[in-house]
């Protein structure tokens, strides 16, 4: 279980094929994130839940299955993109975003990405899937990063985001048409399926 706040960005220095699992390898530019972490640890990538099997000082390796490639963004992937990294929750720790998983619902679109006053609002464009979890003040995670949401339309939604989270995450790199990995909130879904 995560929380959505991102620690630190990672780069990623490349992707590895496998017979049965496929693997990432990135790179930090501090030994800091790595400090308390074991191999079999999960550390969420942009959002995704994904095994820690190999560390370094400045560098680790998780792996990840090809029904993971399918669903989220990972295929357009390349070295040097950054990546919005997150230890697993400690117990110790606030609960400061929300529940997040890092089990990806799917992907979105960047339709914009505007500045307004002392935020930007980013609007991603989402398949009936990922709209029907949405809810107006409700939490998403967008690549792995807790956010609200400010307005919900038939084919879209938008998030008000502040400057703290755009300056620490990989957002700061985000363009229009860029897809993103979902998560909605996993609260909507237990409702759900508890309803039926």
């Amino acid at each position: 279980m995560f929380t959505g706040i991102v620690e630190v960005l990672g780069k990623l220095k490349r992707r590895e094929k496998r017979s049965t699992m496929n693997q990432l390898v990135i790179s930090l530019g501090s030994k800091d994130f790595l400090m308390d972490v074991q191999l079999g640890d999960s550390i969420l990538v942009n959002g995704i839940c994904l095994t820690l099997i190999k560390f370094l000082k400045k560098e680790f390796t998780v792996e990840y299955m090809p029904e993971t490639e399918k669903i989220t963004t990972i295929p357009d992937w390349k070295p040097g993109k950054f990546l919005n990294l997150e230890k697993a929750l400690r117990l110790n720790r606030g609960l400061d975003g929300h529940i997040v998983q890092g089990h990806i619902d799917g992907t979105g679109k960047v339709k914009s990405f505007v500045s307004k006053r002392n935020e930007r609002i980013l609007t991603v464009a989402a398949d009936s899937n990922i709209l029907r979890y949405i809810v107006q003040k409700g939490s998403v995670a967008i690549d792995g990063i807790s956010l609200t949401i400010a307005e919900i339309r038939k084919t879209e939604f938008s998030v008000n985001i502040i400057k703290h989270t755009i300056e620490n995450s990989n957002l700061k790199y985000l363009k229009p048409r860029q897809h993103v990995n979902i998560e909605n909130d996993i609260i909507g879904k237990y409702i759900e399926r508890f309803t039926l």
